[in-house]
């Protein structure tokens, strides 16, 4: 790109400013690299990629507020040289260029400012504020991106610039910059990386803490020059030391406690004047307004907005005008400079204050300053009634009373600072103060420093948890718990368990402690989402694609989260899925993976999957390639060896990803059938259960695909037709080449977690930001493989047909997103593996319970030919022409121990006319009817079979 083609990129206008004249211009886009060049040949230029709203004067440049468009974000790096004072920078441009290269946002282009270079992040579309609420969260993403450069560099020890506000203005390509006596250029070096949008930099969001400004009052009493604080401050240092460098936030900050003492005013423009844009109008309107507000802003503003990377722990005061302020000592002896003193002065809370200062600490000083007292006409036994009044009650904070903030080895707390009345140090632990008459009483509550480090919430329940962080055998260790736990005196007791040295001695004293830390730290306290299962949450899917920190929180977590992770090679794996893909069973395991991340969205049914064949197929190496699609799956792997909590727990973790269950072989029918796991599994929620300590345990759901595998199918001849249809049975052998599947073993544990952020990413991006897509795409998919069945006419194609489909549509999206096939050939491959999957379900159909349970009543009688004769014992019926009657409770005995339900099979008889059906007195139809056998009036059912024909065959 050339200098002249950069201004294309910043819309209709260009706003640009020159030092040292300080003057601002709107300029036409098209004539804007002429102006440049020619201004800058004698003047530093800079220009605003982000335009000012269309109403602001001309005159002025404008803040963040006044920002209306964000074209992109930049990044400044200074580099080292004659230019700049400092000595921590990058060695060259290349180091710099470099730096910016390995940040995972990489920059869209390069310009050489002269001294260093800047890099910048250009939007794919220019945002546009409509809000204020758009606009701060904006600036939170820039802040927050800012920290993380300067956060970066300083581990290479470099320093950055903070130039993170969206009103701030860079070097003008095509100028020169003249900040030495040989000017450099200006040049755009290259623009040819890629665009963004906002959320793209949601990670980075640093939400603005809140800082309350405390009006100040000047004393000349008790307030000294200004040059107290260029002495002692290091930011207000660099209004002298860098006066250039000083960004326009940095300079009002300044001027806010500047302004504030007696000679502020005089000192803040000497001291201005020194930035090469000085204006003595501008200035004096600051300075003005400074003094006029009386807030001056707060050390923590500076260290947390302005990011200024202030000595660690600070300097022990709450803002930079605390350094004007005189000691005591130095009040003190201010005081006893005057020769006299009246009844009112003598009297004054601050001379009170002095002497009872005085009299602890300096008892000389207090007997020079009785002395003086006697010259206003006060008795000295009075003033000192009144310095022991004064001693005794409490004393509201001034403005110079600030905690420390807390530094603890080893741990970030975010600024946070001390409570009020309580010291915190690794050495002592926490020390609570409290007054008996007036005097401080220190007690030591906990041995060990005990810090809040974050407060979660659950996304799903809207609980609060808390982490604690606190020092055990050198180290730290972290404990999360209900806040209903660590603010409870007696329930804190049981994390006595846990290395928490708590007691019933001290635990109340702590649930004080943590109420306060909170109370005083609530603004840098973290805030953090969390979840208690993998899955969706809106339009992210935890863990993979997340606006922002979300922490896992549940009970099962430990196993199952630290799996879906990334390792090994993606081109090994994805190799290896392509030759797996070429078996139609291997597919269909692959796509039962795939799709369980489809289903919430698509509103599906649990798909419950089984693959069974005979031993040695490569089921268990094809299970577990199928789960390293999502991460580590020697973890993710479950078997049937298990307790129904368990399979109910481990679902509802995992919530939206498969579940695999292997070996069906394994299975305790005595502790747990078959059918109760796909009842159970299938329902997608647990049991209700009670709670150890009284209510309801929270039921977990889950909405995914089960895939399991056996040497047997899961359903057998006296399934329930609720298991047949929930399970879609897949018989075939995946792998044939049994070394193969040693080889799928080693490969799936060695690569895995590659495919499955690619999946999601590729759903959120590309199929659901489409409206309807999804449910268009499932729609078209059945349509065809419906269609496609019924022309065979092989009959319907049965209860599985949503689900086959939803498998084809999971096969389609992973050969575009996966395996980079076009959309037309995806699609036919998918409508392939459907009919495959349509095909095999029919071989395996089975007769629907009541056709299964009247063979089996047919087959019963056969068996027990002899029974049916009336003259032996026992005796199950009799025979007639054209007819079967069975003893009513025989058959009902019979039925039930064959595992078919009684009641429901003679309804199913009756409808099928399979049974005889009388009419009673009343008129009413029944299926039982009075039959006289062996002597004995029974009621019996009458079945249609032909004694003649059918009977005569098996009897």
């Amino acid at each position: 790109m050339e200098n002249r083609d950069f201004y294309k990129l910043f819309g209709s206008e260009t706003i640009y400013t020159t030092l040292p004249d300080k003057k601002h211009y709107r300029i036409p886009a098209d004539e804007a690299y002429d102006r440049v060049t020619e201004l800058g040949k004698s003047q530093n230029v800079y220009i605003s990629p982000n335009p000012r709203r269309a109403d602001l004067p001309p005159h002025l440049r404008g803040e963040d507020d006044d920002v209306d468009t964000l074209i992109a974000f930049v990044a400044d790096v200074d580099v080292l040289g004659p230019a700049h004072k400092e000595t921590n920078l990058p060695p060259d441009k290349d180091a710099a260029i470099a730096f910016l290269h390995g940040i995972k946002i990489k920059p869209t282009g390069f310009v050489d400012s002269g001294y260093g270079i800047y890099g910048y992040y250009l939007f794919a579309t220019p945002v546009s504020f409509t809000d204020d609420e758009a606009r701060e969260r904006a600036k939170g993403l820039l802040r927050g991106f800012g920290k993380l450069l300067m956060s970066e560099a300083s581990k290479l020890g470099w320093k950055l610039d903070n130039v993170y506000n969206l009103s701030h203005m860079f070097r003008a390509p095509g100028s020169l910059n003249h900040k030495l006596e040989e000017p450099a250029p200006c040049n755009v070096l290259t623009f040819d990386g890629p665009r963004y949008t906002l959320a793209d930099f949601n990670e980075y969001y640093v939400k603005p803490a809140s800082f309350d400004r405390e009006p100040f009052e000047a004393d000349p009493e008790t307030v000294g020059s200004a040059q107290r604080i260029m002495e002692r401050c290091l930011f207000v240092q660099k209004l002298t030391n860098d006066p250039n460098g000083v960004t326009e936030p940095e300079w009002k900050a300044m001027c806010d406690n500047i302004s504030l003492v007696p000679d502020g005013t005089e000192l803040f423009h000497q001291w201005s004047a020194l930035y090469d844009g000085y204006s003595v109008e501008e200035t004096e309107r600051k300075i003005q307004r400074s003094q006029k507000v009386k807030r001056p802003v707060t050390c923590r503003y500076i260290q947390d907005t302005l990011c200024f990377d202030c000595p660690v722990g600070g300097c022990g005061v709450k803002a930079p005008v605390v350094h004007a302020l005189l000691s005591p000592q130095e009040q003190l002896d201010l005081l006893l400079s005057k020769k006299k003193l009246d009844g009112d002065e003598a009297l004054a809370d601050r001379t009170l204050h002095l002497a009872a200062y005085a009299k602890q600490n300096a008892p000389a000083l207090y007997a020079r300053l009785k002395q003086l007292i006697r010259t206003s006409g006060v008795g000295v036994r009075d003033f000192e009634n009144a310095v022991k009044y004064t001693a005794n009650k409490a004393v509201e904070p001034e403005f110079d009373v600030v905690q420390g903030e807390i530094v603890l080895d080893g741990i970030d707390l975010h600024g946070a600072v001390e409570p009020k009345d309580y010291q915190i140090s690794i050495d002592e632990g926490i020390i609570s103060t409290s007054f008996f008459n007036g005097n401080p009483v220190k007690v030591c509550l906990c041995h060990q420093p005990v810090v809040i480090t974050s407060r979660l919430e659950n996304i799903d329940s809207g609980l609060e948890m808390m982490e604690i962080a606190f020092m055990r055998n050198g180290k730290w260790k972290t404990l999360r718990a209900p806040r209903s736990s660590l603010f409870n005196k007696t329930s804190l007791v049981k994390f006595a368990d846990s290395g928490l040295l708590v007691s019933s001695d001290n635990s109340e004293g702590m649930v004080r402690y943590f109420t306060d830390y909170e109370t005083e730290n609530s603004g840098v306290i973290p805030f953090i989402r969390s979840v208690s299962r993998i899955g969706w949450i809106g339009k992210e899917f935890y863990p993979y694609v997340t606006d922002g920190e979300i922490i896992f929180d549940g009970d099962d977590g430990d196993e199952i989260l630290p799996a879906l992770t990334a390792h090994g090679d993606f081109g090994v794996w994805l190799e290896t899925a392509k030759a797996l893909r070429g078996s139609p069973v291997s597919r269909a395991m692959l796509a039962g993976s795939f799709v369980s991340p489809m289903l919430s969205p698509l509103q599906n049914r649990i798909i419950n999957l089984h693959f069974w064949y005979a031993s040695g197929s490569g089921k268990t190496a094809m299970l577990k390639f199928a789960l390293s699609i999502w991460g580590d799956p020697l973890k993710l792997m479950g078997n049937f060896n298990s307790t129904a909590v368990g399979l109910e727990r481990r679902a509802g973790t995992l919530k939206h990803l498969p579940l695999g269950l292997d070996e069906l072989q394994v299975l305790n029918e005595k502790r747990l059938s078959s059918s109760t796991i796909v009842y159970s599994l299938g329902n997608g929620y647990g049991k209700t259960r009670g709670a150890k300590n009284g209510g309801l345990q929270e039921v977990q759901t889950w909405l995914n695909s089960i895939i399991s595998t056996g040497e047997q199918p899961i359903t057998n001849e006296t399934s329930m037709d609720g298991v047949n249809t929930r399970v879609l049975e897949v018989y075939g052998q995946p792998i044939e080449d049994v070394e193969y599947g040693r080889y799928v073993h080693q490969i799936s544990e060695d690569n895995y977690g590659f495919a499955g952020e690619k999946f999601i990413r590729f759903l959120i991006e590309k199929v659901l930001v489409v409206k309807g897509k999804l449910s268009g795409d499932y729609s078209r998919l059945r349509s065809e493989l419906k269609s496609s069945f019924e022309m065979l006419d092989i009959g319907d194609p049965g209860a599985h047909l949503d689900n086959i489909a939803a498998l084809a549509l999971a096969d389609r999206y992973s050969s575009e997103s996966i395996f980079g096939m076009s959309e037309t050939d995806a699609i036919a491959e998918a409508v392939e593996l459907g009919m495959t999957l349509l095909h095999n379900c029919k071989s395996l159909e089975k007769e629907d319970s009541i056709d299964r349970a009247w063979h089996f009543v047919e087959g019963w009688i056969a068996e027990n030919k002899s029974r049916f004769d009336t003259v032996v014992s026992p005796c199950y019926g009799k025979t007639e022409a054209r007819h079967v009657f069975v003893i009513a409770s025989v058959l009902r005995q019979t039925l039930d121990e064959a595992g078919f339900v009684y009641t429901k099979c003679i309804k199913g008889f009756r409808d099928r006319d399979y049974i005889e059906v009388f009419s009673d007195s009343e008129g009413e139809n029944n299926c039982q009817i009075q039959k006289r056998i062996q002597g004995v009036n029974v009621r019996a059912i009458c079945l249609k079979i032909d004694a003649k024909t059918e009977a005569e065959e098996f009897m």
